[in-house]
């Protein structure tokens, strides 16, 4: 053990100087990734074998570091991404619950709106059966539309004639009335006429009576051959029929 490297370590590092001189400044400082200077490089490589060993002891012992360092780094590194992968599934779980709630809803959705589309449909044919029925109706109803309107034109037609007949009728009326009052005045001059044939003839009896009176005061007196003569009342008689026949007028 020699500055805590055991033989085979020293051997390797031994090996690894025989290399070191045969690579390129160049190759080497590719080889580090560039965390070694060229001029150390050089300054080592120019040394002898001993300061060679513990130079590359040094070299493996910043590998070491930078390994450790990588390793590090590439566990944060693992430990961030998997925190941010957990962080990214629980975010996904979230939005998978959310998804999930929202699609249960939209399906209760899809449900009601199924069983209110059945209920529209079964509306709808019963609408339609309605209508199909007012329509079998309406055709039912046609021939008495048509009756109807000829029994609205025959209306108009006997409106216009009642109008008509009622004015004939307000003209008979006026006629009546004209009638009414000649009949009247006409009744007023047959009242007339009868009272004065009422008094005419109460007249001729009167005269008829003195007359017989005077024929049998006359006869009585007087006697004559004539037939009438001898029966007075009979020539009387027959001087009241011809009055009768010729009635004389006497004002009253």
């Amino acid at each position: 053990m020699r500055n805590g490297l055991s033989r085979r370590s020293l051997d390797r590092l031994a090996g690894g100087c025989q290399a070191l001189r045969r690579t390129s400044l160049h190759e080497v400082h590719r080889a580090f990734g560039g965390r070694v200077q060229p001029g150390v490089v050089l300054g080592f490589v120019q040394q002898d074998d001993h300061t060679l060993l513990f130079a590359w002891a040094v070299i493996v012992a910043h590998a070491r570091q930078a390994l450790e360092h990588f390793r590090q780094s590439t566990k944060e590194q693992r430990d961030q991404d998997q925190r941010k992968h957990e962080q990214q599934v629980q975010y996904l779980q979230a939005e998978l619950r959310t998804v999930n709630e929202a699609l249960a809803t939209k399906q209760q959705q899809a449900v009601h709106t199924l069983q209110e589309n059945a209920r529209l449909l079964g509306d709808l044919s019963r609408a339609q059966g309605d209508l199909h029925q007012l329509q079998e109706e309406l055709r039912s109803l046609r021939p008495l539309k048509d009756e109807l309107g000829f029994s609205q034109r025959r209306t108009e037609e006997l409106g216009r004639r009642l109008v008509e007949q009622e004015a004939a009728v307000k003209q008979l009326n006026a006629s009546n009335e004209q009638l009414e009052a000649k009949a009247n005045e006409l009744l007023t001059a047959k009242q007339q006429l009868e009272l004065a044939l009422t008094a005419a003839k109460s007249s001729v009896t009167a005269q008829e009576q003195v007359v017989v009176s005077m024929l049998e005061r006359f006869s009585a007196t007087v006697p004559s051959p004539d037939a009438s003569a001898k029966d007075p009342v009979e020539g009387a008689e027959k001087m009241t029929q011809r009055n009768d026949k010729n009635p004389t007028v006497t004002g009253t």
